[in-house]
């Protein structure tokens, strides 16, 4: 009887151990899971790029208000560049000139902008430089009073049109006098895109002849002196 009752416990025993290890916890503990998130391909480049700007990262951030932030200050042959109540200003003093002024560092893939304000209403332009190897050598992409805009580079001390000059198909480039226009140019592989208050007015693809260099920016004129530009908010973040 006692052999019956003790197989019978056992039997009893491990039927509710096996009952208990099938049974599920009501409060089962949670489980860390992520999804993979996939951009359709044929989502607009607009909205790309705005997703872009979102995660960028400045390398160069100045809103010139502080006056020894390290861009050049005086005068040369060919203008003035002087800090000027929390933007940076630069004169074209001659006729057919321009004058830059960069940043003394050294990038490859670049997206820049800024921030352009033409004083008055001369025929000038005014962009920013970006892998300029030395003072004859590098990449410029700039717009005009006139609504015009250029993509061009400065080798062997001769200038090049990668994109001629042009006028504007819109009405995207400001040209009241004091008008601010907000450029952005990328400089990423051997592709140069320029864009002015959000639309992309001109992209070229280069023979890639300068693979980095310096950033800055730069303004000049064409047949009469007197150019006036102001840069604020100048930016540059890695694409």
């Amino acid at each position: 009887m006692k052999k019956f009752t003790g197989t019978f416990l056992t039997m009893l025993v491990l039927m509710l151990m096996v009952s208990a290890c099938s049974t599920p916890p009501s409060n089962p503990p949670p489980v860390s899971t992520s999804t993979a998130v996939q951009v359709p391909t044929d989502q607009a480049p607009t909205e790309l790029a705005a997703v872009v700007t979102e995660t960028r990262v400045a390398l160069i951030f100045d809103d010139f208000s502080d006056p020894t932030s390290g861009w050049e200050e005086g005068e040369d042959a060919q203008g003035i560049f002087a800090y000027d109540n929390g933007s940076y200003h630069m004169t074209s003093t001659n006729a057919d000139a321009y004058a830059w002024s960069n940043a003394n560092l050294d990038y490859a893939d670049v997206v820049l902008e800024v921030d352009i304000r033409f004083n008055n209403n001369l025929h000038q332009f005014a962009g920013v430089v970006c892998r300029m190897v030395d003072k004859d050598n590098y990449y410029v992409l700039e717009i005009t009073s006139r609504g015009e805009f250029i993509i061009r580079k400065y080798q062997d001390g001769q200038w090049t049109n990668l994109v001629k000059r042009q006028m504007q198909s819109g009405y995207d480039i400001l040209t009241g006098e004091g008008d601010v226009n907000r450029l952005t140019a990328s400089c990423t592989g051997s592709q140069l895109t320029l864009a002015v208050n959000g639309e992309t007015l001109a992209q070229v693809t280069t023979a890639d002849e300068f693979s980095s260099g310096d950033v800055g920016m730069i303004s000049g004129t064409f047949d009469d002196p007197g150019g006036d530009v102001s840069f604020d908010n100048f930016k540059v973040t890695a694409p």
